[in-house]
């Protein structure tokens, strides 16, 4: 396709161009690296396996669900995969499996599928039990995602992956700490990291334990035996609240700068009964 007017230099260039696409070698090169030739002539067979030899005869009628579908499949196909490995090295999984364990199993699909990833997705890992960090946090990053590369490339990130995986066995520990493992993975791998200053548990991000301790009384008066009229006070005292050692927040932590010396929250209530 030729775009406005060309001088004689750029329009013998151009001829030169055509003819040498056109020609019967060109042709053959074409078709041998899977691609239609610049010809009328029908290829006999598929150059490709599962593309038609033949060109449609009619133009393709796409909704616009179908379009957008597409598209999503086509962002889905390209995207480059980011992939964070959570594994369970809690006491149980000493448990025998076959003639392993089940540490062993997880060792093993770990190295699986560390062999089918392409060499430009990202990988990391994570372990998780009870208490395996600062603030009694329940996972442990052993390292951090980052691109795979060459399979055998020494030193590289699939050899350090491979490594830090045949170690898990040695960290055999513990209780199953799940629930704020796949909360912290979960909320740093959104933002499109990993843990990071906001994720729950890290360093600088308050702790996962919330602590909170009630007082309270109550005062009634029966004004006859049908009717009466409460008085209820509770007071909520939350130490640590507003610092890195507990999560539960009381209205002065809440708006604006936060005060480590806000630990208080008064509650006053009143009831009236009636009795019939």
């Amino acid at each position: 396709m030729r775009h406005g007017v060309l001088d004689d230099a750029s329009a013998k260039t151009a001829e030169s161009l055509q003819t040498l696409l056109t020609s019967k070698a060109a042709s053959a090169a074409l078709a041998e690296a899977g691609f239609r030739p610049a010809t009328s002539e029908t290829p006999q067979a598929e150059l490709v396996p599962g593309i038609p030899a033949t060109l449609p005869t009619s133009a393709v009628t796409l909704t616009a669900p179908d379009f957008g579908q597409i598209l999503r499949d086509m962002q889905r196909i390209v995207r480059k995969q980011t992939v964070l490995i959570v594994v369970d090295v809690s006491g149980s999984m000493l448990e025998p499996v076959g003639a392993g364990t089940r540490i062993d199993v997880a060792v093993k699909a770990i190295n699986d599928s560390m062999a089918q990833l392409p060499d430009d997705a990202r990988a990391g890992l994570w372990v998780f039990s009870s208490d395996r960090g600062k603030n009694n946090r329940d996972w442990e990053k052993i390292l951090g995602v980052a691109e795979l590369g060459p399979a055998g490339k020494a030193g590289g990130e699939r050899a350090k992956l491979t490594a830090a995986a045949k170690s898990m066995p040695s960290m055999l520990r513990g209780d199953t700490g799940l629930y704020d493992t796949i909360l912290a993975s979960y909320d740093g791998n959104s933002r499109g990291g990993e843990d990071d200053a906001n994720t729950p548990g890290s360093e600088g991000n308050p702790a996962t334990d919330i602590t909170v301790f009630q007082f309270g009384g109550a005062v009634s008066y029966w004004h006859t035996r049908a009717v009466r009229l409460s008085f209820n006070y509770n007071m909520y005292f939350t130490p640590g609240s507003g610092s890195t050692e507990n999560l539960a927040a009381v209205p002065g932590n809440l708006f604006g700068e936060k005060d480590p010396n806000a630990h208080l929250l008064h509650e006053l209530g009143t009831r009236v009964q009636l009795a019939y």
